[in-house]
Formats: structure tokens, sequence, C-alpha cells
């Protein structure tokens, strides 16, 4: 019996999917056991009894196998080739088949493009529109306070030219030494304004809230009903009073206000009517 041990290290190099090459050494070990005995017979020879025959014993009957190498070793160059399976129809067929599926792919990739940029412009239109209504937002809201500032500017500049116009009336009625007088009811000390007498009061008052420094006096009078005394020392200073709270009420320092009762020592008309007692029932208003 006999075998090998071979041992084989190389490298196939591919041409194309067809063709290729392989370079590699290789190794061998063989051993048997018909080495054993010698044999110095030739495995073919001539009968000598016989010329006309040949005498063969075999390879393992003769001495060629002492002839055997039993290591060898060498180098290996081997080329290989095939077809692929497919036909070339098939191949065509595959392809076009490739070609299809990339061109697909690129168009689609070119839609995506396409879409993302709309998507961008719009995203971008949107928020252009979004910054547009924010813009128009706050300039309607700059434009709306500046109206109100303006508003209140108008206004207070009326108010203004109104206090002016009210500071200049009540100058020209101190300056003239005239003094204002209200009216009240029969036995009382509730203000009776006859018209226009109420105007001149708010008047006065808005002019003293706003100057400190005016000072005025308030002589209550009364008509002859009554207790002279009474008239003197009660209802004429009451009624004084009376309009000193409402003065106040309208902003004016209790301290710029003096009271004083004249009664019905200094009537303005006769009590001998109706008409001239209501007269009579008053409070004069003098400028310091």
């Amino acid at each position: 019996m006999g075998g090998s041990v071979i041992c084989d290290l190389g490298t196939r190099i591919a041409f194309n999917n067809n063709w290729g090459m392989y370079i590699g050494v290789s190794f061998g070990y063989s051993f048997t056991n018909l080495l054993a005995d010698a044999k110095s017979d030739p495995m073919l020879s001539i009968n000598a009894t016989d010329p006309s025959k040949i005498d063969y014993r075999g390879t393992f009957d003769s001495n060629e196998t002492s002839k055997a190498n039993l290591i060898n070793c060498g180098l290996r160059l081997a080329f290989d080739f095939g077809w692929s399976s497919k036909s070339k129809a098939k191949a065509k067929a595959e392809a076009e088949r490739l070609a299809a599926e990339q061109a697909a792919a690129a168009e689609q990739a070119r839609l995506d493009s396409i879409a993302a940029a709309q998507a961008a412009e719009r995203l971008a239109a949107e928020a252009a529109a979004a910054e547009a209504s924010r813009l128009a937002s706050e300039k309607a809201r700059l434009a709306a306070e500046q109206a109100r500032q303006d508003s209140i500017k108008a206004a207070e500049a009326e108010q203004a030219r109104l206090q002016a116009e009210k500071a200049a009336h009540i100058a020209a009625l101190k300056a003239k030494g005239e003094t204002v007088t209200v009216h009240f009811e029969t036995g009382g000390t509730s203000l009776k304004f006859k018209p226009g007498e109420q105007n001149i009061v708010d008047e006065i008052a808005d002019v003293m809230a706003a100057d400190p420094s005016m000072r005025i006096v308030i002589t209550g009078h009364t008509d002859n009903t009554g207790n002279a005394e009474q008239n003197l020392k009660v209802w004429g200073i009451k009624r004084a009073e009376s309009l000193k709270e409402y003065m106040v009420k309208k902003g004016v320092s209790a301290d710029q206000i003096r009271c004083e009762s004249k009664g019905q020592t200094e009537p303005a008309a006769s009590n001998k009517t109706a008409d001239g007692r209501a007269t009579n029932r008053r409070a004069n208003i003098r400028f310091e």
C-alpha cells in the first residue's frame, strides 16, 4: 500500500468574469510498503527462451519502484476560463434592467431634489409671509400707539388751552375786583345755582387747584327772614362754608378759602318781595 501528502500554496489572478490565472508552489511526500524489497528485474524484457515473447512483471514486481522519488516539489502555473451561465440576450436584458433601475433611481433622486427645493422655497415663502405679517402687525401697533399718544397730547393741549382760558378769565375778574355770586334755598344751606353760576364756580375751583397760591374770601348773606343775629352768626357763615365744601371737593385746598358772614346787613335787593329775598340768599366770592 502507499499514499501521498501534497501541500499547495498559491493565488489566483482574475482577468475578468471568465478568465483567470493561478500561480503557486507545491510540495509532496509519498510513502509505500512496496519498496521494502529491492527489485532488480525490469518491468518489460525479452523472453530468453522465446525471443518472440515479452515478459511483463508489472510496476511493483520490477525494478521500476526503485526509481520512485517519494519527495517532490514544483511550481504550478495554470489558466482557467469559462462562460457565464446566462445567454447574451439574458445578459443584455439584465444590463438593461440594471440601467433602467439606475435611471429610475436617478430620476427619483432628481424629483426628490426638486420636491425638497420646492418645500424649502415654500417654507421660505411662509417664513417671509409670517415675518411680513409680524412687521405689519408691529407697524400697526406702533401706529396705534402713536395715534394714542397724539390723542393724549391733543387732549392735554386742549386741556391746557381750556385751563389757560379759565385762568385768563379769572385773572380778568380779579383784576377788575369783581365778585362771583351763588344762591341758596330758602332757610337752608343747599346751593341753588342760577344759570351760569355753577360754571364760573367750577372755573375758579380749577384755577385755584392748579395755583395753590391763589386765595379767596367767601361771604355769606341772608334775607331778613328770621332772627337777625341768627342770620349773621349761623346762616350766613353756614352758607359760606357750604360753598367752600363744594369747592374743596373740586380739588381746592381748604387753606386757600376764608369764610365770613354779613347776615342780612347787606341786601342786594328789597326783602319785601319773594324775588328780592331769593336774590339776597347768596354767597359772594372775592379774590384776595
